[in-house]
């Protein structure tokens, strides 16, 4: 069975004689050589055991190549100490764009996503001339493989891991020498997805819900009393070199994270499939400079068939 504990939880833990000796060694690394030896765990065990399964299906396997665009609406919400102790909230269109592999036995994404609207302090809120000019970016890439069946053998289970990068910025219309505050940030985690046709026979209606987790997180941000990240403090070094030097790598300790999207899709006479869901999102980074961000919408999108 490999090592589904990555994907079922505690519970079902089943190890290998010889990852439990990789195990025992990733206890005694230094930080970095832990983080490389999980993620070498996460993929030999991975691939043992999406190689183990059976698939949920005795009919032939098909597969699928979709471009998905989209776009909707979001509320974004935000307190960064080294802009504002206040916490900034406000409307925000959004616009996907992506593309998809799929067969019956893995899912195989790429995402992208932007964000662009104005945040006003909550505790003002009358005071529509006061805010932010607020941009977010994103691109992930997410691989899953078949898991289970469940609800009679209707509803299918998939498990997998997100690379996800995304760029923040935000302009304060009332500053003037730290106006400008902004941040990268790339994660890696855990990701499922849940999905049940409503309509059995038709097979038209599908419900979905999906959930990723981050467990490493890597993150450049301006410090809080300096305009730009701390890498740039020795003005010797060049802009690459001292972004790179610039990288905090955090896990749950002091990075948190948690996506989940809750969606609905309609095939269409001609195998084109329209799709209308709710994303929820939320990250903090607990350093001397808190920051912390939840954003949460509505979005329509429309799935070709390549």
């Amino acid at each position: 069975m490999g090592f589904p504990v990555i994907f079922y939880g505690l519970t079902s833990l089943k190890i290998k004689p010889e990852q439990y000796l990789i195990l025992k060694q990733l206890m005694k690394q230094h930080f970095v050589n832990k983080l490389i030896l999980l993620i070498v765990l996460i993929s030999v065990s991975f691939k043992f055991y999406g190689n183990s399964q059976p698939l949920h299906t005795t009919e032939k396997i098909t597969k699928d190549n979709q471009l998905i665009i989209g776009a909707g609406w979001a509320s974004l919400g935000i307190r960064d100490i080294g802009i504002s102790p206040l916490y900034y909230s406000g409307s925000h269109l959004s616009g996907n764009a992506g593309y998809m592999k799929s067969s019956d036995n893995f899912l195989s994404t790429i995402n992208i996503r932007i964000l662009y609207g104005t945040v006003h302090p909550d505790i003002y809120p009358d005071l529509t001339n006061v805010g932010m000019k607020s941009l977010k970016a994103g691109v992930s890439y997410s691989y899953m493989r078949f898991a289970s069946i469940f609800a009679g053998g209707e509803g299918k289970l998939f498990f997998g891991g997100t690379l996800d990068s995304n760029f923040g910025h935000y302009k304060h219309n009332k500053y003037t020498n730290s106006a400008i505050n902004q941040y990268f940030l790339t994660t890696l985690g855990f990701s499922g997805q849940a999905s049940y046709p409503l309509d059995r026979d038709q097979n038209n209606f599908l419900l979905a819900f999906n959930l990723h987790m981050p467990f490493v997180a890597a993150i450049v941000r301006n410090g809080y009393a300096y305009i730009k990240p701390s890498g740039f403090l020795n003005h010797e070094t060049g802009n690459v070199e001292s972004f790179f030097k610039s990288i905090d790598f955090q896990s749950l300790n002091n990075f948190f994270s948690l996506e989940s999207i809750l969606s609905l899709e309609y095939r269409l006479k001609n195998d084109n499939t329209w799709r209308i869901g709710y994303r929820w999102e939320y990250f903090g980074h607990n350093n001397s400079n808190v920051l912390k961000s939840a954003t949460h919408g509505i979005y329509i999108q429309t799935i070709l068939n390549l």
